[in-house]
């Protein structure tokens, strides 16, 4: 049964971008860049890849290393590896 409904609107429940800043620095602690803008450009990244996923193109593990090696890319941070990203995606 069913009590509540919430929703958070302006993240006051849940800050998402938490758990990123987190996960980027325990992977990446060298990163220079805004992380607010880092963690928008994920979502941009992420929702546009998701597609791949949605048509059956690639999977779901496939996607999470690709969309963190994409956005870190368009930051211009160093190549990121496979495992580098494995490892962002399990802090995440």
């Amino acid at each position: 049964m069913v009590k509540a409904v919430v929703f958070d609107m302006d993240d006051t429940i849940f800050y998402p971008q938490l758990p990123f800043e987190r996960a980027l620095k325990a992977i990446c602690p060298l990163y220079a860049g805004d992380v607010a803008e880092t963690y928008r450009l994920f979502r941009r990244v992420s929702d546009k890849e998701f597609k791949r996923v949605l048509r059956g193109e690639c999977d779901t593990l496939t996607f999470q290393k690709i969309r963190f090696k994409k956005t870190m890319a368009q930051c211009a941070y160093e190549a990121v590896t496979d495992e580098q990203a494995d490892d962002f995606q399990s802090s995440y």
